[in-house]
This record gives C-alpha cells, sequence and structure tokens, in this order.
C-alpha cells in the first residue's frame, strides 16, 4: 500500500511551499531500499514546474520568481528503472551529496513557454548530475514528459 504525505502552504505574499515523501520509501518492494525512479524524477519535476507556472499565471502574471526545489535523504540513493517500459539503466548510479538543490529566478512570461525545458535542465543538470547519470538523453526525458502532460501514463 502506498502512504503518501504531503503538505503545502500558500501565502499572500506569493511564496509557495511543498514538501512530500519519496514514493519509493513507501511503496512495496522498494520499500527501504534507498532508490529513486528516473521516470518518477522526470514526473514529479515536470508536474512541479507546470504547477508553479499555472500557479503563478493566475495571479502574478508580470512577476519574476525565484524557484528553488530540494531533494533530501539522497546520500546513497541508486537511480533504478522501476515500471515495466522504463528499458534497462546500465551502471550504478548513486548519488553522495545529502540532499539535491536547484535554484533560479525566472519572469513568469518566461515560465509560461518553458516549464518542460526548465524542468528537463534541473533534471539532467542537477539530479542525474549528482547520481553520476551524465549520459541521459534528452529524447528520453522529453518522451516520458509527453506521456505524462498526454496522461498516458
Amino acid at each position: 500500500m502506498y502512504e503518501s504525505a504531503e503538505a503545502y502552504r500558500a501565502y499572500e505574499s506569493g511564496l509557495f511551499f511543498w514538501t512530500g515523501r519519496i514514493f519509493e520509501d513507501t511503496y512495496g518492494e522498494w520499500t527501504g531500499k534507498r532508490v529513486l525512479s528516473f521516470t518518477n524524477v522526470v514526473y514529479h519535476v515536470t508536474e512541479m514546474f507546470l504547477f508553479l507556472k499555472r500557479y503563478y499565471e493566475k495571479f502574478a502574471e508580470d512577476a519574476n520568481v525565484h524557484i528553488g526545489l530540494t531533494l533530501s535523504d539522497t546520500e546513497g540513493r541508486k537511480l533504478v528503472p522501476m515500471f515495466s517500459n522504463d528499458g534497462a539503466l546500465y551502471g550504478d548510479y548513486i548519488c553522495h551529496d545529502e540532499e539535491i538543490t536547484f535554484e533560479g529566478d525566472y519572469p513568469v512570461a518566461h515560465l509560461r513557454p518553458s516549464d518542460t525545458t526548465i524542468a528537463r535542465s534541473a533534471i539532467r543538470s542537477r539530479i542525474y548530475e549528482l547520481f553520476n547519470w551524465n549520459n541521459a538523453q534528452e529524447t528520453m526525458i522529453e518522451s516520458r514528459q509527453k506521456l505524462l502532460l498526454e496522461r498516458r501514463l
């Protein structure tokens, strides 16, 4: 059984804060194995940027936003294929940092057309890089984003 633990807060100032547990830590055979699905990384980061784009364009369309993402408890985690259509992942891609952060300042007008591109950059240049997976294909990430956005999971 999947045990979800998520919380968020939104403030009048524009600050939005979300926290949650890693799916792999609470789901079936993966529980306690210190793994992270490389596909779930794509899904979650893409969802975050899509949400932020929609959230801020509703009430702050001319604003600049500072986005900070932090993935904690990553030291010793291994990237794995979790779903049957993931294909193989050759090599041991293990993170040696306790947390992974990604930060950037974006005009909402830029976030609107570029949310998936910014998400891919965060995935490749921060998350996968700190797992030492430096040859992840842009097309692989893009195809998984497309499945998510077209609701064909």
